[in-house]
């Protein structure tokens, strides 16, 4: 019976504590300052973000568009009550767990917070609502309930669930959320981080092709925040293969809003994406132990190359496709399963399969190492490369002068040989840093052409294409003339204006999230007009006008080579300072060294180029 009466006071104890927080201690009463809002018979918890970039302290609760005349209550601890005063002289009380009043947005208020029995003020901050416009939320919650885990490194993960509103508050998705984890490559390393999430089947959110796994991409390098929305509207239009669609929320992290985010596609995973053969799930269906179980082996080989998978005790009958191979370089390559390098140092990771059996390794990176034995020799692609892909890519890539094209984020897929046994390049993937948006100068001109060498890590595959191949460069000045300058033009004079009014909904609040002035998305989008119309200028005189194109050659020091074609009159030195970094400018054709204040006037296609 003690026992008994002793549970009852426990719970009783715990319920008093769960209806309202005890007053204990001298913490800020700002710390677990949240507030809750109720929509559609779900409640959500969001907290106050606390700026420490001014001083004094200012706070922000950042509301999602939904929230509109729905109920929002305040939760504090530590403290008896608070005031919440506006600039009208007004004030109300409020206790943890009250209803607020209906609040005014982009307006600050006065929070002043007391102490039980004491009429003088514990501590006072400056508290301001936002709220976005006709934008989706997605809240997610991690296992830890931090973050803290999760950002310290890319490779680890976490399960939690997930929910995803619609603009007006209704549900598309609410779950279980397998695992979140960090995503990209230099994004990682910005303070706004990009995420991937996995979900325990595929679902369809929104206009989305039905998959399992999603980015969340930040955009933290592009100001605009609309330049893969640009992009990726664009290349579908125009029929690039699985462009990935998007779509833009509001990002909630345990409660702790993170930004305006885009829920994307991951590259040709969608359910019907690419149409290829799913040899991942041949591989999984015929094996005893999972792939992603197996022993991971790794092969060396003479000339310098390896690949490496797993070790699978059955193969497919056919292992001829479908690949989806990437283009990678860097600590993201290394950390792949399933990769292999060429001899003319291109590293490749498998995206499909992820677990690839070492023998598909091996196959597939004999393709490649076809085609660019071939491409640099000239020889006939028909039967292993589809040239109008690869025009079309290098199309895109070189009038958005995308600073990772051909080295990171560059997608190619195969299916089986005996439905067709050529790689395809695409579909797109990553286009923050172009049209303008790099640091620098060089990919940043828009007054030449650079066959996707601008990165130190670069492929010289477009390159050699450009140069050995009339019908590629025949193929490229067709596609860009009849098909791909209309749509960039359409895209200059409302495709920009139509995405910065779908991002600006929510534009302010990540804004002051992540201390930018909303003064910068503006200049953003104006570059990327701006370089709309002068690489427009430019590529019409090359390949509408067909002007005749110089290529300068120069090693950039880091194993690869910059080629950098341009037309007549070109002053080198305009777009890059070549004798301060220390490089030394070639003609492509005769090897002889160029100075850089010179103007260019010899003819490339005149002059045979050096192999």
């Amino acid at each position: 019976m003690a026992a008994f009466l002793l549970l009852c006071a426990a719970l009783f104890a715990l319920g008093q504590r769960l209806g309202r927080k005890e007053i204990v201690g001298d913490g800020n009463g700002f710390e677990d300052l949240a507030f809750y809002v109720k929509n559609h018979g779900k409640t959500i918890k969001i907290n106050v973000f606390t700026d420490i970039r001014v001083n004094p302290a200012e706070y922000y609760v950042f509301l999602p568009s939904f929230a509109d005349d729905k109920e929002i209550y305040i939760s504090f601890e530590l403290r008896d009550h608070a005031v919440l005063s506006g600039e009208d002289g007004q004030e109300v009380r409020l206790e943890s767990g009250d209803r607020l009043p209906e609040m005014e947005i982009d307006r600050a208020y006065t929070l002043d917070f007391y102490k039980p029995g004491e009429t003088k003020v514990s501590e006072t901050g400056k508290l301001t609502f936002m709220q976005s416009d006709n934008t989706a939320a997605l809240f997610i919650d991690t296992v830890s309930r931090s973050m803290e885990y999760l950002d310290s490194n890319k490779e680890n993960h976490e399960p939690g669930t997930m929910l995803l509103l619609d603009e007006s508050g209704f549900t598309e998705y609410r779950g279980k959320l397998e695992e979140i984890k960090g995503h990209g490559n230099s994004t990682w390393e910005r303070e706004k981080k990009p995420y991937g999430i996995k979900l325990p089947k595929p679902v369809r959110l929104f206009d989305l092709r039905e998959s399992d796994r999603f980015v969340l991409l930040s955009n933290c390098m592009d100001l605009s925040m609309i330049r893969n929305r640009l992009i990726y509207g664009m290349a579908e239009k125009l029929g690039y293969p699985a462009t990935p669609r998007l779509h833009y929320a509001d990002l909630y992290l345990n409660g702790n809003y993170n930004g305006l985010y885009l829920i994307s596609e991951k590259p040709g995973m969608g359910k019907n994406s690419l149409g290829l053969t799913d040899l991942e799930f041949k591989n999984t269906e015929l094996n005893l132990i999972p792939p992603a179980g197996a022993e991971r082996v790794k092969e060396s080989y003479e000339d310098n190359t390896f690949a490496a998978g797993v070790r699978l005790d059955v193969l497919p009958d056919d292992i001829t496709g479908g690949y989806l191979v990437e283009r990678d370089y860097g600590a993201k390559f290394d950390n792949e399963v399933s990769r292999f390098t060429t001899v003319n140092k291109n590293e490749y990771v498998l995206k499909s399969p992820v677990y690839a059996p070492i023998e598909e390794v091996r196959y597939i990176k004999g393709v490649f190492e076809e085609i660019e034995r071939r491409i640099y020799a000239g020889e006939k692609l028909e039967d292993v490369l589809d040239l109008d892909s690869f025009a079309r890519m290098y199309v895109l890539d070189e009038f958005t002068r995308n600073e990772g094209a051909g080295v990171t984020s560059a997608y190619y897929y195969k299916d089986r040989d005996s439905v067709d046994g050529r790689v395809y390049a695409g579909p797109v993937w990553d286009y923050d840093q172009c049209l303008g948006n790099t640091y620098f100068p060089v990919v940043n001109y828009p007054f030449s052409l650079n066959f996707c060498t601008d990165h130190y890590q670069s492929t010289l595959i477009f390159y050699m294409l450009y140069r050995n191949y009339p019908e590629f460069r025949e193929k490229v000045r067709a596609y860009y003339k009849d098909s791909f300058r209309r749509e960039m033009q359409e895209l200059k004079n409302s495709g920009i204006d139509s995405c910065l009014k779908e991002a600006a909904a929510n534009q302010g609040m990540d804004c002051s999230r992540w201390g930018r002035s909303q003064e910068v998305i503006s200049e953003s989008s104006d570059q990327a007009r701006d370089f709309i119309e002068k690489r427009t200028e430019f590529l019409d005189s090359v390949w509408i006008e067909e002007k005749s194109v110089y290529i300068i050659h120069f090693d950039t020091g880091n194993g690869r080579d910059l080629y950098m074609g341009v037309t007549g009159g070109t002053v080198l030195g305009d777009f890059l300072d070549a004798t301060a970094q220390g490089l030394e400018w070639k003609d492509a054709a005769t090897g002889e060294k160029v100075d850089p204040r010179a103007r260019v006037d010899r003819d490339f296609e005149l002059t045979p180029m050096a192999p």
